[in-house]
């Protein structure tokens, strides 16, 4: 009966984008707006968004103690931002490939020895149109 109500395209998974960005527009400006969106939860999620043709600036990692957790950074013409996907191992190898990429995220913050950075948080990875 259940096949008969679903088909396989109900089965893949859909992220909705709030907006296509460029990094340049991720500044504390930016910040200060989504920061003033707080808070976020079930009625008011987290704006997500996606950027185009990335590049990779350095070596993608796994870390964790299942190795489940990627991060890398990405670049836009000369604006680097750190990238970190919660169980998103399965992406590794695209990654390795060194083409051009594309991400959809939403903007976080990371707090480390006592410095903020902009973290983009990780929804999903694909090669770039250009490139697959």
């Amino acid at each position: 009966m259940a096949n008969d109500k679903i088909s396989t395209d109900d089965l893949i998974p859909t992220i909705y984008v709030d907006s296509v960005l460029n990094l340049e527009e991720l500044n504390s400006r930016m910040i200060k707006f989504l920061n003033a969106m707080e808070p976020y939860g079930p009625g008011n999620m987290r704006p997500v968004f996606v950027t185009n043709n990335l590049s990779i600036d350095g070596i993608p990692k796994l870390l964790g103690r299942d190795q489940n957790t990627l991060k890398f950074s990405v670049k836009q013409n000369k604006t680097p931002f750190e990238s970190i996907g919660f169980n998103m191992a399965e992406h590794y190898e695209k990654l390795i490939q060194n083409a051009p990429i594309d991400i959809a995220y939403v903007v976080g913050e990371n707090y480390w020895n006592g410095q903020r950075t902009i973290q983009l948080e990780l929804k999903d990875i694909k090669l770039s149109k250009n490139y697959a």
